[in-house]
């Protein structure tokens, strides 16, 4: 008999007795994290998030649990900002208005993935500059408004984004192509608080020149260039 055969026969029988689809165990992470397990007692925690991820990738995709997930971690992120003193600019933006002009923008930006249980997600950042303007309708901003951009990853070096995966009613943190921690409400609302904070220090030109010097950040044809070589006075009027 062949491996068809008894795939056919599999489904039938579970058909028959009123089940759901098997869920199946596998992929490259989810190897490579079984293989350093089986090696080292510490990467099981690990080989705990490939299997929270691989499961949660087969399940339906309105999967109570994450759906209701999904929306308290908008409703976090939106009262967390209000806070702050950010003003909605639509589904999933926000901006503040600070001194010397400039706007600080903040987005959601929803990472579909094609699974069925797996929805990810990104928080990022930006700051508009009027010496160094990317719009002309005047507001509310959008990220790419914005001279000055990053991530939750991206507050320091090195600069990167954080990527939170919602999946079997629970939120995953993500770094590159694994998960790597669960985030509990408190941590993630902590999160959300530590990128508020940030955002207040981005209304200080002093913080902000110290933050955008000597790095390459992206923007445009010839504004990183500006940016990253401007002397001190010459990047203090580029970013009042």
């Amino acid at each position: 008999m062949s491996g068809q055969d008894m795939t056919i026969i599999a489904d039938r029988l579970r058909t028959g007795l009123g089940l759901g689809p098997a869920l199946e165990l596998g992929g490259q992470a989810f190897e490579e994290a079984r293989v350093a397990a089986a090696h080292d007692a510490s990467q099981f925690d690990e080989l705990t998030l490939a299997v929270i991820a691989c499961v949660g990738a087969q399940l339906p995709h309105q999967y109570p649990a994450s759906s209701l997930l999904w929306d308290a971690a908008g409703a976090e992120l939106q009262e967390v900002l209000t806070a702050f003193d950010f003003a909605p600019a639509g589904s999933g933006m926000w901006n503040r208005s600070v001194a010397g002009g400039r706007t600080v923008v903040v987005e959601l930006h929803d990472r579909p993935t094609g699974a069925q249980d797996d929805r990810r997600f990104g928080v990022r950042w930006g700051v508009v500059l009027p010496a160094l303007p990317f719009c002309r309708h005047g507001g509310p901003h959008h990220l790419g408004c914005c001279a000055v951009a990053g991530g939750l990853g991206s507050v320091r070096p090195p600069h990167g984004d954080r990527v939170f995966q919602v999946t079997v009613g629970m939120l995953l943190e993500r770094r590159g192509d694994r998960p790597v921690r669960v985030v509990g409400r408190q941590a993630f609302r902590a999160t959300l608080h530590r990128l508020g904070l940030f955002c207040e220090q981005l209304s200080e030109l002093d913080r902000l020149a110290e933050l955008v010097a000597g790095e390459p950040w992206r923007a445009g044809i010839g504004v990183a260039e500006q940016l990253r070589n401007a002397d001190p006075g010459q990047l203090r009027r580029l970013l009042t």
